[in-house]
């Protein structure tokens, strides 16, 4: 009967909408995941750095890297918190960025 695929067709559709919003939630849910475990790593580190301060034995560890990347992370990482918030942020990053930002020699860990 016509009415009984029209009703089969609605459910699909309302089950493919569900589906979207459980799979939005389970971003949402991996995000907030791995930010709290970046942010749970830095302070480890933090920990550490001071031990190692207090102890005289603080070492950078300088390497080449991507200024702009780091840049783009902790950006990433500030947007999810605003955005628990309902705080909109925008990271502007002009195409003609000089060069030297993107082979920086310094401790990349310093910067994040």
């Amino acid at each position: 009967m016509p009415g009984d695929d029209l009703t089969e067709c609605k459910f699909q559709l309302e089950l493919c909408k569900n589906m979207q919003e459980i799979a939005h939630n389970l971003r949402m849910y991996t995000q907030n995941t791995i930010f709290s475990s970046l942010t749970m790593k830095n302070l480890v580190n933090d920990l550490l750095d001071v031990a190692k301060i207090q102890n005289s034995c603080f070492t950078l560890n300088n390497d080449y890297f991507n200024l702009i990347e780091v840049v783009q992370e902790a950006f990433s990482i500030i947007q999810f918190h605003a955005q628990q918030k309902d705080i909109s942020l925008m990271l502007e990053l002009n195409e003609n960025t000089p060069s030297m930002f993107k082979r920086v020699y310094s401790d990349r860990n310093r910067f994040l």
